[in-house]
């Protein structure tokens, strides 16, 4: 019985140190940004700034993809603190889920994935995965930064994408 014990304890503590480290590695990506963030969202849409962290918070404003802003670098309930976006409304919250801190150009081209195994394609920044690529198979992408790529697909991570189209496998 002690030995379930210790074991329920040590998986508490586990998990716990784990919660901790993702929130400590969340906040210094935001932080290391010197308060510059973008918004990466799919064509002809935009993303909406709300008065507060939620989605139940009223909404003050939209972005377009590309919008340059500035962070404080507060996140909470998934929502980054906006204190300056080039907006009538100065300051605001946007979801964590369509911001990067590497900014991204607007590229419009198909690119080919390049991969070992399958690329996730995501709903968002870090969403739910909703399908898989192969190394081969061609997007359209959008829009990209250094670390994210918005494709006729999804979302994917940029680093599995290449102009190389050899033997492509076309997928809008």
């Amino acid at each position: 019985m002690k030995q379930i014990l210790k074991a329920i304890l040590i998986a508490i503590l586990v998990a716990l140190l784990i919660d901790a480290g993702i929130w400590i590695w969340k906040t210094a990506t935001a932080e290391e940004a010197n308060g510059q963030a973008w918004v990466l969202c799919s064509p002809d849409s935009f993303v909406t700034v709300r008065s507060g962290p939620g989605k139940n918070r009223r909404e003050t404003g939209g972005l377009d993809c590309g919008a340059h802003l500035w962070t404080d670098s507060t996140e909470r309930n998934g929502y980054l603190h906006i204190v300056d976006m080039n907006a009538e409304d100065p300051a605001g919250w946007i979801s964590l889920k369509y911001v990067v801190f590497d900014q991204p150009v607007e590229v419009n081209r198909r690119m080919v994935v390049r991969a070992q195994g399958r690329v996730a394609i995501r709903k968002s920044v870090d969403g739910k995965v909703t399908g898989w690529l192969r190394s081969g198979d061609a997007v359209t992408v959008y829009w990209m930064s250094d670390s994210w790529a918005v494709t006729s697909r999804g979302y994917v991570m940029s680093r599995y994408l290449t102009e190389d189209d050899d033997g492509r496998r076309d997928l809008q």
